[in-house]
């Protein structure tokens, strides 16, 4: 869905039913009569299965995808809030304002990425190629065949 300006703040109701988690795109651009492999922007992702290449245990991950390509190396990651049950429905916020990015679930705050431009170049990401995103769209998204989630009252402003 495209948002009147790059400048955005979202609220969703998310609840992941089953499978390998979900994403919440933001700055995100998909040109005109493509398909979702050449998607840009960034995504906030709830990632279960992250534990198991590493030992950081299920995180919420902050990303960068440049047409289609998503940088291994988060931009930002925390840890699954403690005692918040996976498969509940949790109210999601994401601003994104100049070139920060603020993002809470179930009233806890996640991200606080003061500099988006900065995480992308500590990240390494920048120095792989990956740009900016500066798309005007909002969009959802899972992983895996499997997966389930759903979206309810969802506000953009």
């Amino acid at each position: 869905k495209p948002a009147t300006s790059q400048d955005m703040a979202l609220t969703t109701q998310a609840t992941l039913k089953s499978g390998w988690g979900y994403g919440i795109w933001l700055r995100a651009f998909l040109p005109a009569n493509a398909n979702n492999a050449s998607i840009s922007g960034y995504t906030m992702q709830y990632d279960p299965g992250y534990g198991r290449i590493n030992s950081f245990g299920p995180a919420l991950l902050l990303r960068v995808w440049d047409n289609g390509k998503e940088c291994s190396t988060p931009l930002a990651r925390v840890k699954w809030p403690a005692g918040l049950e996976v498969n509940a429905r949790h109210q999601v916020s994401a601003v994104v304002q100049g070139d920060a990015l603020y993002m809470s679930i179930a009233g806890n705050r996640l991200f606080a990425v003061s500099s988006l431009k900065g995480a992308l170049a500590s990240s390494g990401c920048a120095a792989a190629g990956f740009k900016e995103p500066t798309g005007d769209q909002i969009g959802f998204r899972t992983w895996g065949s499997g997966t389930a989630a759903v979206f309810e009252q969802t506000t953009l402003n």
